[in-house]
């Protein structure tokens, strides 16, 4: 990190964590983030942080995205200001969890589905990729 923004070999490492290490993503994560003390908290495997409005910490935010197996297993929630909630397998698991509900954007993608992978401009997201497939 320099001058406190993600170094690009950083965001790279990011997007091409190993999908099966889940917990070494988010400690490098942590390594490479803005203010960890103020915008980091993990407890019991529940992960939430919140990027504070800074962009070094959004473009690490962008790079977690574009690693769509680790974003998509393990992302829960989004909330308006940068904040987000991340979830270890067994947290999910736990019954004691509530599961929230994900919003799904119904807008055209300009990134990949996390579903498929596909990027298309009529390609709807998760929630109506399988009948477009299908059409």
């Amino acid at each position: 990190m320099s001058d406190e923004y993600p170094e690009e070999e950083d965001l790279e490492k990011i997007t091409n964590w190993p999908h099966q290490d889940f917990i070494g993503w988010m400690e490098f994560i942590k390594s490479v983030w803005w203010m960890p003390d103020w915008g980091w908290d993990e407890e019991d495997g529940v992960y939430n942080i919140s990027t504070g409005g800074w962009s070094g910490n959004e473009s690490i935010i962008s790079a977690m995205r574009h690693n769509f197996p680790l974003w998509g297993l393990y992302w829960q929630v989004h909330r308006t200001g940068g904040h987000y909630e991340f979830k270890t397998r067994e947290a999910q698991d736990r019954p004691d969890t509530p599961k929230p509900a994900k919003v799904i954007v119904e807008e055209p993608l300009e990134e990949p589905c996390l579903g498929c992978g596909e990027v298309a401009k009529d390609h709807p997201n998760a929630s109506g990729c399988q009948e477009w497939h299908e059409s």
